[in-house]
């Protein structure tokens, strides 16, 4: 894809950050931007407390 659409823009929705051996999610998405953790979730009411 970044080959064919070199201009193009990439965007990556991970539930978890990606760190391998083998992948990482920066070297594969580029820096991060935003990150929406678990405990934004509970404030904002999205999710429940784990416990």
């Amino acid at each position: 894809m970044r080959r064919v659409l070199p201009q193009a823009f990439f965007v990556g929705f991970t539930g978890t950050p990606v760190n391998s051996n083998d992948a990482d999610t920066v070297a594969i998405f580029g820096d991060i931007n935003h990150t929406y953790d678990i405990h934004l979730t509970i404030e904002d009411k999205s999710v429940v407390p784990i416990y």
